[in-house]
């Protein structure tokens, strides 16, 4: 900055600098340190053959990806009046639930969320049938994602309402589905072959995977005010 004398800046002065030069806190997303970017020019290489290949449009170039939602987690901050030294702490709760959010390059089909928790039928939600929610609900023991339960949501949920969307929009039945990392069965596509899952290469994640750059995090924020509501509500009832 070519400054010749000892400078001190101000809180005020530092705030209105940030404000000039458009300097604003992000929250970091993915692990861009990690990752490998000469793999990642190497695959857009091949992922433009495959769109070329294929034919594909934005309509029918999908990705979807996985991650956990701590809901019963508390903040980690607070306010605090200028008399008190310090905030009673608490033990952070690891009650998870798995989510996965899918769209298509256009923003035009946003499939239902994936939400995978740990009961069958959740004591919260009993006399509620689980296909009358807004999400696709699946469990497991560890509320986690495994072959069994990705293989059903891709035969089951996101081949019918991808073939149902581009029937709507005139195109051809043919889609990709683009996953960041492989299961132990690599090939997975329908009969025909036309609605297939292509694979990310290792470490490219938070450079290529779409739904890294802001989607999860955006999406984890709009499902913790979902649950702080209805909690909020639940407890007004009672």
């Amino acid at each position: 900055m070519n400054i010749q004398k000892p400078f001190q800046a101000s809180q005020g002065w530092l705030h209105r600098f940030k404000l000039r030069h458009g300097i604003r806190q992000l929250n970091i997303q993915g692990e861009k340190l990690s990752s490998d970017k000469s793999a990642a020019e190497s695959y857009l290489i091949e992922f433009n053959r495959l769109i070329e290949t294929y034919e594909l449009t934005l309509e029918q170039v999908y990705n979807a990806d996985e991650t956990g939602l701590f809901w019963k987690s508390l903040p980690s901050k607070t306010l605090a009046m200028q008399n008190e030294k310090n905030a009673p702490g608490h033990k952070s709760s690891k009650e998870r639930i798995t989510l996965m959010p899918c769209a298509n390059a256009s923003g035009s089909h946003k499939l239902p969320l994936l939400c995978i928790g740990k009961s069958k039928n959740p004591r919260s939600f009993k006399g509620t049938e689980m296909k009358h929610f807004p999400v696709c609900y699946k469990y497991q023991t560890k509320a986690w994602m495994n072959q069994d339960i990705f293989k059903a949501w891709f035969f089951e949920e996101f081949v019918p309402s991808v073939k149902k969307h581009l029937k709507s929009k005139h195109l051809p039945e043919r889609a990709m589905l683009l996953l960041d990392n492989a299961p132990e069965e690599r090939t997975l596509q329908t009969a025909d072959g036309q609605i297939f899952v292509q694979y990310l290469p290792p470490n490219v994640t938070a450079l290529l995977q779409p739904m890294d750059q802001g989607v999860i995090d955006a999406c984890k924020r709009r499902f913790r005010k979902i649950m702080l509501r209805l909690l909020l509500e639940a407890d007004c009832s009672l």
